[in-house]
This record gives structure tokens, C-alpha cells and sequence, in this order.
């Protein structure tokens, strides 16, 4: 963790490197067999600089490790799946790019991933839908194209989904809606949503999609069902040139 600080800070208040306790953002936890301190959580939201460092990878006893803030560059690296007690991954408001690793699947633990405000690119891994226990996945304001994966259907604890202006398009991957998922995909290219979403009797909630690139004529019967009364405005204010009618 000291070469963390030393390649990425320094961050927050200045730290007393022979004293654990004065190192803000870390969480610690007493290993009662061994007797030793184990880092469990990195948190923080500060002015990092250069790239993710690979001294993270040593941290095996990681829950939570969140980078926020500063200039961070370099790719998500594929190590990132050793870190096999993560539980929380969050990389914002920095300058990470690239495509996201496949190896990112075996974070077989991970409740929540959040990547965001960063430079991200290529598409989304079909991996994603190896992480059994993922309930909370936001990633918001990339430059991530492609199709949303329909591996993301083996999601069965996921509740909530927040793909929030990136550049994904094609036809939304109505698989992976759920009754208890809710799914924001406002600010894409996505442009096909089946109307067969909007019967009463599927039950499942549909997805925001709004500044998307929608188009055509909405069914007549379409319009009649409490569930477009209820959601419809779901697909309003579609990019200039498009809208459902």
C-alpha cells in the first residue's frame, strides 16, 4: 500500500507511513490466527495521478477499492480479477481508458461496479454476466459502444442497472429485464425496443430510454395498456431526426 501512495498520491492528509492508522482511505482488519493487519478496503476520492498501480494486485484480502478523482490513465487492468474478494469496484472522475478486461467475470463476490467520467471505450464484456452476485452495475458518461451484452440475463440478484450516456446501440436485449430490475439506458444510440414489452401480462419493468435513436409508429394497442400509460414517457425526447409516433 505504501508504493500505492507513493505511485498514485500523496492523497487527503499526509500520512506516517510507520502507522497504519494515519493512512486515510484505508480500512484494516485484524487477522486474529496470524495476528496481522489485513487491508480490506481502499476508498477515496482524491487527486490520483498515473495509472492504477500493479502493487494493488498484493492486496488479495481487498472487499472495497474505489478510485475517485484525479488524473488516473492507463487501461482497467486484467489483474483486477485476482482481487477475488472484491465486493465493490468503483474507477470515476478520472482519465482510464480502453476497453474494459474480460477478466473482470471473476469477480465471482462483486455487489457493485461502478465506472464512470472516464475514457473507457470498446464494448461492454459478455463476462459481466459471470458475476452471479452483481446487484448494482452503473457506468455512466464513457465512450463504451457496442450492444448491451445479453449475458447480463444470469443476473438474477441485479435490481438495478444505470448504462447512462455512452454510445451503445442496436436492439435493446429485452432478456435481461426482470419485475425488480431497474434498467436506465438514457443517452445511447439503442435503436429498437420490441412493443411486446408493453403487454400488461409481462411483468417485467421496462427500460429508460430516452435520448436514445428510437423510431416508427407506436401499435395503437400499445397506447391502450396501463403499462404505456405508466412508462411510456420511457421513450420520449429521442435524439433530433428520431421518435416514436
Amino acid at each position: 500500500m505504501i508504493q500505492v501512495y507513493h505511485k498514485i498520491g500523496p492523497w487527503g492528509e499526509p500520512w506516517v507511513l510507520e502507522d497504519i492508522h494515519t493512512w486515510c482511505g484505508v480500512t484494516v482488519e485484524l487477522d486474529s490466527i496470524k495476528n496481522e493487519y489485513r487491508i480490506v478496503e481502499f476508498n477515496y476520492y482524491g487527486n490520483f495521478r498515473g495509472q492504477i498501480p500493479e502493487d494493488f494486485r498484493q492486496l488479495t484480502e481487498l472487499k472495497v477499492l474505489g478510485l475517485g478523482g484525479g488524473t488516473l490513465s492507463g487501461p482497467v487492468p486484467p489483474w483486477i480479477g485476482e482481487l477475488k474478494k472484491l465486493e465493490t469496484l468503483y474507477i470515476g472522475y478520472n482519465q482510464v481508458s480502453g476497453s474494459l478486461p474480460k477478466e473482470i467475470g471473476k469477480l465471482k463476490h462483486l455487489k457493485s461496479l461502478t465506472l464512470g467520467n472516464n475514457r473507457l471505450s470498446g464494448e461492454l464484456p459478455g463476462e459481466l454476466g459471470q458475476l452471479s452476485k452483481l446487484e448494482k452495475l452503473t457506468i455512466v458518461d464513457t465512450q463504451i459502444t457496442g450492444r448491451i451484452p445479453r449475458s447480463l440475463s444470469k443476473l438474477k440478484k441485479l435490481r438495478r442497472m444505470d448504462l447512462i450516456r455512452n454510445k451503445l446501440y442496436g436492439k435493446f436485449p429485452v432478456q435481461i429485464l426482470k419485475p425488480d430490475l431497474l434498467v436506465n439506458c438514457t443517452g445511447n444510440n439503442i435503436s429498437e425496443l420490441p412493443f411486446d414489452i408493453w403487454k400488461d401480462n409481462d411483468l417485467n419493468l421496462p427500460p429508460n430510454l430516452q435520448k436514445n435513436q428510437l423510431s416508427g409508429e407506436i401499435p395503437a394497442w400499445v397506447k391502450n395498456t396501463n403499462k404505456w400509460k405508466k412508462f411510456g414517457f420511457y421513450t420520449n425526447n429521442q435524439q433530433p431526426g428520431y421518435g416514436l409516433h
